[in-house]
């Protein structure tokens, strides 16, 4: 689990179907985008809804986990590290991109009311699966190889 000093908590839908590359070094990666929202009433009393995309990234044994399980439309509660990837663009233009590092994710079951969230469980109640896995009573799921952050490339 990643520093309780950038630790990100989200309760969403997922906007596609996870993109999953096998690097070359043989290491692999998950993205998707997950989306949340959140409601407010206006001055005029209307009811408006925002909605916020997040960039999510998984490496190693998650990554593969998301790749089997997860697909469009799914309701995620996840965990993970704010993360910034910064690049030059063709035009010479410095570009930013916050992302969300996955470290433990909960996929809902279909049927459940909107109105329903999951309550994010502490470290303590993971129990090791003996491949690399734990997962909590509810069926949250967390890396538990410590190789995994060894698949990062930088």
């Amino acid at each position: 689990m990643y520093d309780i000093k950038n630790n990100v908590s989200l309760l969403g839908y997922v906007g596609g179907d996870p993109e999953v590359r096998r690097l070359e070094s043989g290491a692999v990666m998950a993205k998707f985008s997950l989306a949340t929202s959140s409601s407010y009433k206006d001055r005029r009393g209307k009811r408006q809804t925002q909605t916020e995309w997040h960039n999510i990234v998984a490496w190693g044994k998650t990554a593969e986990l998301i790749e089997s399980i997860v697909k469009k439309g799914d309701e995620l509660s996840l965990q993970g590290k704010l993360t910034y990837n910064s690049w030059e663009d063709n035009h010479g233009f410095k570009r930013t991109q916050a992302q969300v590092l996955l470290s433990a994710f909960h996929k809902h079951n279909k049927g459940k009311s909107s109105g329903e969230t999951a309550a994010m469980p502490t470290p303590g109640d993971y129990k090791p699966t003996g491949d690399g896995y734990a997962t909590n009573a509810t069926g949250q799921v967390q890396v538990t190889d410590t190789e995994a952050d060894d698949d990062l490339p930088f």
